[in-house]
């Protein structure tokens, strides 16, 4: 973009005007949505399995965003997959984080007969045997995170850097800036925002990685649908004004229930005194749109979740609708009482509204 422009343009500028022109000479200015599984010889597509307009244009604007090479897939977890598919790893550094990525990597170890080693990332600089490191931005659900520079700095010559960076989208954290080698992300989240779209991206820093994967995804056939792509491209446009709303709402209500009786703990790296807040600090530009609460007891937890009219309670996160999930029922390392809040783009005080009227704080 800012060879074509001459000048640097920010990210609200860059995800309305990276893909513009791009289908040579249309001038549509909605982008149009291409269905067509084969193209005539001669077109520069041949088989949608491989690429086809509407999918390159989405990875177009999500390459430009991140700062690398984009790659979708069909959902996070394809996604997910695929980096492990293709950095074929012996000795994986892990951060504990999402549920999900802890069955690929089980599922990975069985298809090697149990020859891969885990470690915790602790052992990053120590252990030179580390090829592949696998971190979250905000670890999920406790929003913990790790200092990826420093990573990035120690870690062995030939190992990769990656980072799931679901929680953060690239309007809080650009992780191949700061030193990752790939970034990923389950598009459904944040990046579509709607919870209309299943879909996952991969952005590579080398091109020659993004090329790899999108070969060997020609072979595994985790494509992304045509539909997908162009409402993923359509939620992009307005990912920095969403994304910086939910932010803003979501330190505010994070402050407000570290007061309130009924919470023990706010997960949130915003928060004084928080865990890993001069690392968050470090890595993130607006504080992320989602955060967790540890509440006193069940009771308080059935309150929750059942009680809210605005708040709905659902797995999944970063659509526009503020939603919550309670995370110990899904994992059982964690301690009781963890619920997980995605905020939407409702206003501050119509949350904390509904989760008084809850709680029973007033009588509406």
């Amino acid at each position: 973009m800012e060879h074509e422009l001459g000048y640097k343009v920010h990210d609200e500028t860059l995800i309305l005007h990276a893909d513009h022109h791009c289908e040579h000479g249309y001038l549509d200015m909605a982008p149009p949505i291409h269905v067509a599984t084969t193209f005539e010889h001669g077109s520069e597509y041949a088989y949608a399995r491989s690429t086809q307009p509407t999918r390159t244009r989405v990875e177009l604007v999500l390459g430009k965003l991140e700062g690398g090479y984009a790659v979708t897939y069909g959902s996070g977890l394809a996604a997910m997959n695929a980096v492990i598919n293709t950095v074929k790893p012996k000795t994986i550094a892990l951060q504990d984080g999402y549920s999900g990525t802890m069955h690929v990597l089980e599922n990975y170890r069985h298809l090697l007969d149990g020859n891969v080693n885990i470690v915790g990332i602790e052992e990053v600089g120590q252990n030179e045997d580390i090829d592949l490191i696998l971190i979250e931005s905000f670890s999920n659900p406790l929003m913990e995170s790790v200092d990826i520079g420093n990573l990035a700095s120690v870690k062995p010559f030939n190992c990769t850097l990656v980072v799931d960076s679901t929680f953060a989208s690239p309007i809080v954290c650009k992780p191949l800036e700061l030193g990752a080698d790939i970034v990923l992300h389950s598009a459904t989240k944040f990046l579509s925002g709607h919870h209309d779209v299943m879909g996952g991206v991969v952005i590579c820093k080398e091109s020659g990685t993004s090329a790899k994967m999108i070969r060997e995804r020609l072979t595994l056939g985790n494509i992304m649908g045509s539909f997908e792509s162009w409402l993923l491209l359509r939620s992009l446009r307005t990912l920095d004004l969403r994304v910086r709303k939910s932010s803003e709402t979501s330190l505010a209500l994070a402050k407000y229930l570290s007061k309130q009786p009924y919470v023990e703990t706010v997960y949130h790296p915003s928060i004084r005194g928080f865990k890993t807040r001069k690392i968050a600090r470090k890595i993130m530009k607006i504080p992320p749109p989602i955060f967790s609460v540890k509440l006193v007891g069940e009771d308080e937890v059935e309150k929750f979740l059942h009680g809210t009219k605005l708040i709905a309670y659902c797995t999944s996160l970063g659509g526009v609708e503020t939603t919550v999930d309670n995370r110990s029922t899904r994992n059982p390392k964690l301690e009781a009482f963890i619920l997980r809040i995605s905020i939407g783009l409702e206003h501050i005080d119509d949350l904390i509204q509904d989760i008084e009227q809850a709680m029973g704080v007033h009588e509406v």
